[in-house]
């Protein structure tokens, strides 16, 4: 089955990216990279539950969590550094959507 990844840059106050990725993604496996101000999604309950909805997995970059103070958020989030964000795109996924 194909793999999309979705990396998402804004808070889920700015964009809700949920409808958009179920748009482009019918049918395929999907993915979720948090980077930037897209942290927020994962310690927002209500945005992040909208969100486990919607993929199958979700990456944080642990950088980008610790720069904005979040020590705490659901074990459904896998922090991880960049390098292994590059191995997902690179490696697990066959196309990349920036939201």
């Amino acid at each position: 089955m194909k793999s999309i990844a979705f990396v998402i840059l804004k808070s889920p106050y700015e964009v809700d990216s949920t409808g958009l990725i179920k748009t482009l993604a019918k049918y395929e496996k999907r993915s979720v990279i948090l980077l930037e101000d897209g942290v927020y999604w994962a310690v927002v309950e209500e945005k992040l539950k909208n969100l486990l909805d919607t993929c199958a997995k979700i990456y944080a970059a642990s950088d980008d969590l610790k720069a904005r103070g979040f020590d705490e958020f659901s074990d459904s989030v896998n922090a991880v550094d960049y390098e292994r964000i590059v191995e997902v795109l690179m490696e697990e996924c066959d196309q990349i959507i920036t939201l």
